[in-house]
């Protein structure tokens, strides 16, 4: 886990790309230094993300200049602010990604001290045979046949 956090500056959105294998956790945002406490709107903190806009948030000097969040990402997104006056951080933490162990074809990208394989993962192991009334280990592994 590493310390994460950006500044967004009035009029200039940021684009974030998380590192691969990483995800961004935002867990707070805060305005940046305030001189006129006598604000007269709310700050709307907006987040972009796969074309869509989304308001995540709204801050003030007067009651609230910082708000706890928690918002992962783990694809890139656009922060942003509608405050002419200054800067709003935002600061979280980066982690890595455990669900980008994936199988890709007959590799398995993951822990390299993962033992298994990807066929074992998914059940397609050489000994793996579909369970059903006629195919039960009863009846496989009983010495005697009716047949005879």
């Amino acid at each position: 886990m590493e310390f994460w956090g950006v500044n967004v500056s009035a009029g200039k959105p940021s684009i974030v790309q998380p590192e691969r294998g990483k995800l961004v956790h935002i867990s707070q945002v805060a305005l940046g230094k305030v001189n006129n406490k006598k604000m007269d709107k709310s700050v709307h903190l907006s987040l972009k993300i796969n074309g869509e806009n989304y308001i995540i948030g709204s801050l003030s000097a007067e009651g609230r200049s910082q708000m706890m969040l928690d918002l992962v990402f783990q694809k890139e997104f656009e922060l942003s602010h509608d405050w002419k006056d200054g800067i709003v951080s935002f600061i979280g933490y980066t982690t890595n990604n455990d669900a980008v162990n994936v199988v890709r074809g007959d590799d398995f990208v993951g822990n390299s001290d993962d033992s298994e394989s990807a066929d074992d993962l998914l059940g397609n192991s050489s000994d793996a045979r579909p369970m059903d009334s006629d195919n039960s280990e009863d009846s496989r592994d009983s010495g005697d046949s009716s047949d005879a």
